[in-house]
């Protein structure tokens, strides 16, 4: 096995063992829940503000 054969085979199964972990079509570039609910409470608050 090359060193590039080495590496793919490491890399996928790194890639299938958090796939088991986090599921299968989360890809890690998400926001975390906690900063999409403040990103969502703050619109909806500078909605809110825009209606007063």
């Amino acid at each position: 096995m090359t060193n590039i054969e080495r590496y793919m085979a490491e890399g996928l199964a790194i890639d299938k063992a958090e796939g088991a972990l986090y599921g299968e079509n989360r890809t890690g570039q998400g926001l975390p829940r906690k900063v999409k609910q403040a990103i969502e409470k703050r619109e909806a608050i500078v909605a809110a503000i825009k209606e007063i």
